[in-house]
């Protein structure tokens, strides 16, 4: 059972803050012309009007089609191609993708975890597999068989989850996700995953949970501000304006955050791709996080970001023209 605590996020905002995440103008979507990769273009068309951007849908495709049989080859209505850019390319669909959100790196990629030729029993298809393991940016994961959700901009969001391990990294991965909140005035859940036992993360100015777990009228005020202001600090953010709710549990990470997902009727869950809750890889993990039935933002660290510097060359054959 997860002992919970209100903070006053004011009293916790940062004297000097970072800096704010500024979003690329793009959304990218990929399409294959499966049903089950078309369900993600709904979200992206939302969170393409919150974050004032365009949809980009970028299909595989060595042959250019007339805005109907582009359609139907992609699973869609003619209506659902209005004002969105196709971005027909050649090459092998992940890494023409990742260089494609390597050109503006916080462009999100809204994708279906599962696509053409995935068996519905496994949680997440190559395609989203490779996106997940070498994109640089955000990546939007949808599940097919969660029933539909609201897709407006305004309220898009109600309750967006953010499991923290107390690693600045995990704090920097975040901050896209609190703008998020702040777009969308949704609630903040900050849920801690107390592994015991177990060694912190090898991270320099790693935040450890209190001592009593069990008994959090001795730590854990003081913990959850240092917290909270750690977190307002390498964000940038002060969200005073938007409720913040803190947590903790512990167990096993991706048990407990889709459980806690569960419990609050989660509607995003905003997970950092680095630290300790990765085991198993995106096969584990993704597997875990479909059990939370709501969409799971996985954001990257600085540090991962500054590993892959190096720039992709640019996709070859790609062409981009504005839907009719």
């Amino acid at each position: 059972m997860a002992s919970e605590s209100v903070r006053n996020q004011e009293a916790a905002s940062a004297s000097q803050p970072g800096t704010v995440p500024e979003w690329g103008d793009r959304v990218i979507v990929p399409l294959d012309g499966s049903p089950e990769a078309a369900e993600a273009l709904p979200l992206a068309k939302a969170v393409a009007s919150l974050l004032g951007a365009t949809v980009h849908i970028v299909h595989v495709s060595e042959t250019a089609l007339p805005p109907t049989d582009m359609a139907r080859q992609l699973s869609l209505d003619p209506d659902e191609l209005q004002g969105v850019v196709i971005d027909r390319v050649i090459g092998k669909p992940a890494e023409v993708i990742v260089a494609l959100q390597q050109d503006n790196r916080l462009s999100p990629i809204v994708v279906s975890a599962r696509g053409r030729g995935t068996p519905p029993e496994q949680p997440i298809g190559p395609v989203a597999t490779h996106l997940i393991e070498s994109s640089r940016g955000p990546v939007l994961l949808v599940w097919p068989e969660h029933p539909p959700r609201p897709t407006q901009a305004v309220g898009l969001w109600r309750r967006i989850l953010l499991p923290l391990d107390g690693t600045p990294s995990t704090s920097f991965a975040i901050a896209p996700a609190i703008d998020l909140a702040q777009r969308c005035r949704a609630e903040l859940y900050i849920l801690y995953v107390a592994a015991l036992g177990k060694q912190r993360p090898p991270e320099a100015g790693t935040l450890t949970p209190p001592k009593y777990l069990d008994q959090p009228q001795y730590e854990w005020p003081d913990w959850a501000a240092e917290l909270l202001q750690r977190l307002w600090q390498v964000t940038g953010l002060t969200p005073s304006k938007i409720p913040v709710r803190m947590s903790m549990a512990s167990g096993e990470p991706i048990q407990e955050i889709a459980r806690f997902a569960v419990q609050h009727q989660i509607d995003l869950i905003a997970f950092a791709w680095n630290g300790r809750f990765i085991r198993g890889g995106p096969l584990a993990v993704t597997s875990g996080l479909r059990e939370a039935g709501c969409p799971s933002l996985i954001l990257h660290a600085p540090s991962r970001a500054a590993a892959g510097a190096e720039k992709p060359s640019q996709a070859k054959g790609r062409e981009r023209r504005r839907a009719a």
